[in-house]
């Protein structure tokens, strides 16, 4: 494991991967043994029988993390810990967080939940494609899903085509 010493006072949050979808358990019981865990969860919209709701998710779905002193020797409980698979390292070094990553999820989040930054796109909205395939083609934005992607309809040989792309992949198309 690596040298403790040079960390001895410093706080940092490690990185701890849980067991499949058992992240909230493992935040229960690792509270339960006076650890300091942080799950940052996001809004997701569930769709079941004619029904849809908000329903809470983990923002990075197996992860949560753990604030502790770096020289503190008690780490090795979390291996045990129910719901926990394993922390994540480095060879034999821990995975670490600084303090700022964490603060930083913080600030985004509003009753409990990560907000999401707005979107640059509107559905309806003109925007230029610019991957290489499709360079400069100009479509109109049909729908964005959860994930961020958009269905763009292009004219393509005299025809309509729907054309999925990551907001990464358009832009604003240029005023005519």
């Amino acid at each position: 494991m690596q040298d403790d010493a040079d960390h001895q006072g410093e706080a940092c949050w490690l990185v701890v991967n849980a067991r499949p979808n058992q992240e909230r358990i493992a935040l229960e019981h690792l509270k339960r043994q006076d650890f300091d865990p942080y799950c940052p969860m996001i809004g997701k919209l569930v769709r079941h029988a004619r029904k849809s709701e908000i329903k809470a998710r983990p923002l990075f779905p197996g992860y949560l993390f753990v604030r502790m002193d770096a020289g503190h020797r008690r780490w090795r409980a979390i291996l045990s810990t129910v719901g926990v698979r394993q922390l994540v390292r480095f060879g034999d070094t821990l995975g670490r967080l600084d303090d700022s990553f964490i603060e930083g999820l913080r600030q985004c989040e509003r009753d409990g939940l990560i907000v999401p930054p707005a979107q640059r796109f509107t559905v309806g909205q003109a925007v230029e494609i610019n991957t290489p395939a499709f360079e400069g083609v100009i479509g109109k934005i049909l729908a964005i899903d959860e994930a961020s992607r958009i269905t763009v309809l292009i004219d393509m040989m005299r025809r309509s085509v729907k054309l999925k792309v990551t907001a990464e992949n358009v832009v604003p198309a240029p005023a005519r």
